[in-house]
């Protein structure tokens, strides 16, 4: 596979892919198990989201799974299947500035935009964005370089 130079933007697809072949060697032989390396890292991410307030909801979960299906094309069941082994490696204490690190030194800022709206639109799928659910998101912005704007901007737009 051919890799993008460390100045190029990525989508947030093509880092996860690449950051989990440089993590796991792959080669282009192996690049599903990269492309599912990957979208561990997201999901694992998207679930701290969920479960920064102490507990994720049935609203939250069906969210996620949806957010999953949708972003990497998976079918209801792997999608699922994924979010439970996000599940899992988060309640292995996932580091979100860890996850974090990697992707704001090679993601354009639309692409953070765009993971940041992820996170956004999870923390509000039952209806209400708790305190802790919002210091997060402003962590989350601060950690991608995100300028406060943006968050400002997610705010608005959410319904009241």
């Amino acid at each position: 596979m051919t890799r993008a130079s460390p100045h190029s933007p990525l989508s947030l697809v093509a880092l996860v892919r690449e950051l989990a072949e440089r993590v796991g060697g792959a080669d282009d032989g192996e690049t599903s198990a990269a492309d599912s390396d990957g979208r561990l890292a997201l999901a694992t991410l998207l679930v701290h989201v969920a479960r920064i307030d102490g507990i994720i909801v049935p609203a939250e979960w069906a969210r996620l799974e949806t957010m999953l299906r949708d972003e990497f094309a998976l079918t209801a069941a792997d999608a699922e299947a994924l979010a439970v082994q996000g599940d899992l490696a988060d309640r292995g204490n996932a580091d979100v500035q860890i996850l974090i690190t990697p992707l704001r030194r090679r993601l354009d800022v639309a692409a953070r935009t765009r993971l940041l709206h992820l996170a956004w639109d999870l923390a509000q799928a039952d209806g209400e964005v708790r305190e802790l659910e919002d210091d997060l998101i402003w962590r989350l912005a601060r950690l991608l370089d995100l300028d406060e704007t943006v968050v400002a901007g997610l705010r608005r737009s959410s319904p009241e």
